[in-house]
């Protein structure tokens, strides 16, 4: 099946994330367990998890004149992500994202969005034959709602619009204009005003959102699942999430939207409810894909080696022959994660035809060089304090 495409518009963001026991109280200081740099940014995020599903993606960005705007594009390129429209600014920071993960999940993030607000309606006008041409057109606000607003008016297939992060005010064409309003609970209660913190809170702020113009509408509720509603047609969708313990809930919901905008691409007549769920699915699966971490830890130490990289793999493995038998699981799914199995046993064979003797690893990581240690980052950029979001499809040791 050749993939329809997608076309992202949004957000590239450098991520430093910090791990910490629970999340500080305003201006305490606490210690945390390990530090990571990695790639994020909730466009960026969203279209690699589209294209690691097989998802034929390009991103609209900006990142800027610097080392990070570099390191940011090769890997984009690594990931499948067509960069045409991924331009460097002159005289430009690229966006950073400051995060801090707590053992039990929650996680605050606080963004510098730099280059990213640089990105302009003319770029968006640049891409217009790809935005018309494709199948889904996927946006969020950590961009000029312009940007947004001009991209949507040119979709002529499927739009949606992540609505984060939410704001208080806001151009009524952003509710009226995309095929899918996506919001979380959080997000939902900025946007209409009311308390959103269980499923029933959720779908009164859904029927209100429904009567501010939205045509469809999904509010994702975490550990909850999500719900649905559509403009016209009655009731109200649920479907619940198959986590059972959450290790870091950041970049689950950017999951979510990539594994949505890929399966309304290629498998239109799914019923939505088996979308909903295997959106969900897919999104889970980033949430408890904790090995991938440990073995950033351990690369971030300096202990990773040929070893330490076939072990990781085999592990990946196990856990994708888990994901093909798990009883929640359907079959567009079972492909993706079959094709993202076959592309592990593809690098481990390229590993071993080209593994180079200053014992560095190319292969998964190619094209993310690896920096050691906080001061090695610190030296490259002017304030670590700068960044985007979090997401397991995006989230490369840098």
């Amino acid at each position: 099946m050749t993939s329809k495409s997608i076309v992202v518009v949004g957000s590239c963001m450098i991520d430093f994330v910090s791990f910490a026991p629970r999340l500080p109280k305003p201006g305490e200081t606490i210690h945390g367990s390990k530090f990571m740099t990695t790639f994020g940014g909730k466009g960026a995020n969203q279209c690699v998890a589209a294209a690691k599903l097989g998802g034929n993606t390009t991103l609209i960005t900006r990142v800027g004149d610097d080392l990070w705007g570099d390191k940011y594009i090769e890997n984009l390129k690594c990931q499948n992500v067509e960069t045409k429209y991924a331009q460097k600014t002159p005289n430009s920071q690229s966006g950073i994202a400051q995060i801090t993960v707590a053992e039990s999940g929650e996680n605050q993030i606080v963004v510098v969005a730099g280059a990213n607000n640089l990105l302009t309606v003319q770029d968006v006008e640049k891409a217009q034959d790809d935005i018309i041409a494709a199948a889904v057109v996927v946006l969020q606000l950590e961009t000029s709602t312009n940007v947004a607003l001009k991209a949507l008016k040119l979709c002529q297939g499927t739009s949606i619009l992540n609505g984060a992060p939410a704001l208080n005010k806001y151009d009524p064409e952003l509710l009226t204009l995309p095929t899918i309003f996506c919001v979380n609970e959080t997000e939902a209660a900025v946007f209409t005003g009311l308390s959103v913190t269980n499923k029933r809170e959720a779908e009164v702020a859904i029927k209100k959102l429904i009567e501010q113009g939205c045509n469809a509408v999904i509010v994702t509720l975490g550990e909850q699942g999500a719900i649905c509603m559509e403009k016209n047609k009655p009731g109200i969708i649920s479907v619940s999430c198959p986590v059972k313990q959450c290790v870091d809930t950041t970049g689950a919901g950017d999951a979510f939207i990539g594994a949505l905008s890929f399966l309304l691409a290629n498998y239109s007549d799914m019923p939505l409810r088996k979308i909903l769920e295997n959106a969900c699915f897919i999104a889970s699966d980033s949430v408890i894909f904790l090995v991938h971490f440990v073995f950033i830890a351990l690369s971030s130490m300096g202990f990773w080696n040929t070893s330490a990289f076939l072990f990781y793999n085999f592990i990946l493995i196990l856990l994708l022959v888990w994901s093909i038998y798990h009883p929640q699981n359907e079959e567009p799914v079972q492909l993706a994660i079959v094709v993202n199995g076959v592309s592990i046993f593809l690098d481990i064979l390229l590993l071993v035809m080209c593994y180079p003797t200053n014992g560095s690893v190319t292969g998964l990581f190619a094209g993310t060089p690896q920096q050691s240690s906080y001061e090695d980052i610190d030296k490259n950029i002017p304030h670590p304090s700068q960044s985007g979001s979090y997401g397991f499809a995006n989230a490369q040791q840098i």
